[in-house]
């Protein structure tokens, strides 16, 4: 013969914890007490989220995407109050998020880095049509062709040199290997 659970122990058991007098304040509306499993799953649907204490939970949340929150309960997806305060704390945490990392300079505008690709796009587009004006006269006077690389070479090297330059002037990124 098994012995039925308290409604203390039942209590002791539930998330969150609920005190003696608690369990019988549940007990008096109507909360089953022959288990901790039936007892949570009452508490859980009928209990009211402002009179609830806050269970703590780790620091560290997943990424959570808001549209998981939605519950459609026949509301025609009217969010829970726990799914909404759920989605604008992870909401809040994301912004400062995006904060910190302005602060930091590891993320920028996307308008500026578009602003800043298309004028410098057309700077080296301009340089390269005009670099057949600027090195014809030094490559006329060459009589193999390795020289004429090296002059031509050097020109494209500029430009690219410049293009890295304004890159780093008007984002404040920094580039490593070979084009710099």
């Amino acid at each position: 013969m098994t012995r039925s659970l308290s409604q203390n122990a039942i209590g002791r058991m539930m998330t969150p914890v609920m005190s003696s007098a608690n369990m019988v304040k549940l007990r008096k509306k109507g909360c089953p007490m022959d288990s901790v499993e039936s007892a949570q799953a009452w508490y859980d649907a009928n209990a009211n989220p402002a009179q609830c204490k806050q269970v703590n939970k780790p620091q560290t949340q997943p990424k959570v995407h808001p549209e998981k929150f939605i519950q459609s309960n026949g509301n025609d997806g009217v969010e829970d109050f726990y799914s909404a305060r759920t989605r604008d704390k992870i909401a809040e945490a994301n912004l400062r998020q995006i904060e910190e990392a302005k602060e930091l300079g590891r993320l920028v505008l996307k308008t500026d880095v578009e602003a800043s690709v298309f004028e410098i796009s057309r700077a080296i587009r301009d340089g390269l049509t005009n670099c057949a004006r600027r090195i014809a006269a030094d490559v006329a006077g060459l009589d193999n062709v390795p020289a004429c690389e090296e002059v031509i070479d050097r020109e494209h090297r500029a430009l690219m040199q410049n293009m890295v330059k304004q890159f780093t002037d008007r984002l404040n990124a920094t580039f490593t290997g070979d084009a710099a």
